[in-house]
């Protein structure tokens, strides 16, 4: 069975400034200054996915990056008791924040000694 590793994220609404040209100004209003692009990570969660995604390719492991911005995806982190982003989670071990490379390795060796012992 081939090892995956779950990571838990949340994105924003990215929005860019839309300024009006001068033919439209009568009509425009402050509101329609914001014009939505789409959805992106923070630095530190970005971070996260960079740290991990390194890790799981060096592995070959398979890592599944989950989007709490989406509420399906909430639920589910939910009934897996995720609360907090970013949360990695390697088997049944959570580890919540920015991982050290050193936690990475020690989850997993839980991990596959838990998949020895059955």
């Amino acid at each position: 069975m081939k090892q995956i590793i779950h990571l838990y994220v949340k994105s924003e609404k990215h929005y860019r400034e839309v300024y009006p040209t001068h033919a439209q100004a009568t009509w425009y209003s402050s509101s329609d200054k914001k014009h939505y692009i789409g959805r992106i990570l923070d630095s530190r969660q970005k971070h996260v996915v960079n740290i991990i995604g390194k890790y799981a390719e060096e592995h070959g492991i398979e890592l599944k990056v989950h989007d709490l911005a989406h509420k399906t995806e909430r639920k589910e982190a939910r009934k897996r008791g995720i609360r907090k982003t970013p949360t990695t989670l390697i088997g049944e071990i959570k580890i919540i924040g920015v991982p050290a490379i050193e936690e990475i390795e020690a989850a997993m060796a839980v991990l596959n000694e838990s998949k020895c012992e059955k």
